[in-house]
């Protein structure tokens, strides 16, 4: 921790991630449990970029947020409602479970359509806890560029 002489803490080393999917190409749509693959920032390599999942380095309180847009198989319009949640395994990742979810309805957009929806939770962590996000029905748009409209992340409170 440094304190600047106007009186401004900074907290350099305070674990914290923010996390999209770049695809390498065009749009795609995503289900299932995001393996998030860049990330704009992971202090302390909290998350994972091969599995997209978080583990807790530190017990203390987290506040983690996800943003997904509902989307088609292929990155177009919706064509199914969207389910996504952050789950929280406390076992080495044997059972997740989730904490917090979210919802996408495509009678608000129609099949045309896409439709944005977040999740935002503030849980207390163990220590070694994992964290991952999961599209447990329909899908999220990733694409190939570095302003996101589906990511994930969070940070260490205290």
């Amino acid at each position: 921790m440094s304190v600047d002489s106007s009186g401004r803490v900074q907290r350099t080393t305070v674990p914290c991630w923010h996390v999209y999917y770049k695809t390498g190409s065009g749009g795609d749509g995503l289900t299932g449990v995001i393996a998030w693959n860049t990330a704009y920032a992971n202090v302390g390599t909290i998350c994972n970029l091969s599995s997209g999942i978080v583990t807790a380095p530190i017990t203390g309180l987290y506040h983690i947020y996800a943003q997904f847009l509902g989307t088609n198989d292929s990155g177009g319009g919706m064509s199914a409602d969207l389910t996504a949640e952050i789950d929280i395994s406390t076992d080495s990742g044997s059972n997740f479970n989730p904490k917090s979810k979210t919802f996408c309805d495509i009678t608000t957009q129609g099949s045309a359509g896409y439709e944005t929806t977040s999740v935002h939770l503030t849980i207390s962590l163990t220590a070694n806890d994992q964290v991952r996000t999961n599209v447990s029905s329909g899908h999220t748009y990733v694409e190939n560029i570095d302003s996101p409209y589906s990511y994930f992340g969070g940070y260490f409170i205290g």
